[in-house]
């Protein structure tokens, strides 16, 4: 699944929000940690782990950037729910729930595409050839910013990229609120204590120079814990305007 991303500007902001629609609404007590029990990480290797405890369930998340790729895992499972993780130096290896969760699922960015949308769609498909790959596997993520608190938890990162000739830095911010909100940037995007709001922007992003109008899409693996046979179905609705984010919009 790619999402592209304009670069006509300096910087250019993909809000993603990652939203449960199979958990209660209510608010919930937030609990985060960072890299917990990992005893040789410094300030420079990021994971960060949130429980939030809420009337009937508990959500489990990992922010992962101790490896380039940036990933995130959730699962939901009962309200006394815990989850441990065992290091490898710096490296996490395996998470073990103390319960079988009842929903799971991990997604991770691992690479942008370049594409020439010389029709300017702002949408990635075959006609768009060739798709040029940016690996974010060596990608060194150095936190910005940070709030860990029982009121909001936030990261900001910024990592720098440079593969076969293209460079730039990537900015992430992943925001969670225990409560139900509007977040603060544009386009004001809702999101509860149920979802986390993801912002990835892109800061001059070196082009290729063959491409009259380039436009980069994210590449966005997701994992979980459904049938292998299962399928993916994408929906596209329209959200009207309102105070908060005035115009029309299409939300997949």
């Amino acid at each position: 699944m790619m999402f592209p991303l304009n670069i006509k500007s300096c910087i250019q902001i993909l809000s993603l929000i990652f939203a449960l629609s199979n958990v209660n609404g209510q608010d919930r007590k937030i609990n985060a940690t960072l890299y917990p029990g990992c005893q040789v990480c410094t300030e420079n290797d990021t994971l960060i782990y949130i429980r939030a405890e809420g009337t009937h369930d508990t959500i489990h998340q990992i922010w992962d950037f101790t490896r380039g790729i940036p990933m995130v895992i959730l699962a939901v499972a009962g309200v006394n729910s815990s989850m441990n993780i065992t290091w490898k130096h710096t490296r996490p290896v395996n998470f073990t729930m103390s319960e079988n969760p009842k929903y799971s699922f991990s997604t991770a960015i691992d690479k942008l595409y370049e594409y020439n949308d010389i029709h300017d769609k702002g949408y990635i498909d075959d006609s768009d050839g060739p798709w040029r790959p940016v690996s974010l596997s060596g990608t060194k993520w150095l936190p910005q910013n940070m709030v860990l608190t029982d009121q909001e938890v936030m990261v900001q990162l910024r990592g720098y990229v440079s593969d076969h000739g293209r460079s730039g830095i990537i900015d992430i911010k992943v925001d969670m609120l225990p409560f139900r909100d509007y977040a603060v940037e544009l386009p004001h995007l809702i999101h509860s204590a149920n979802s986390s709001l993801l912002d990835v922007s892109l800061v001059n992003l070196t082009r290729s120079r063959d491409f009259n109008s380039s436009r980069f899409a994210l590449n966005l693996l997701l994992v979980s814990q459904q049938r292998g046979n299962g399928t993916l179905e994408t929906i596209v609705r329209k959200s009207l305007d309102d105070e908060h984010t005035p115009g029309i919009f299409e939300v997949t």
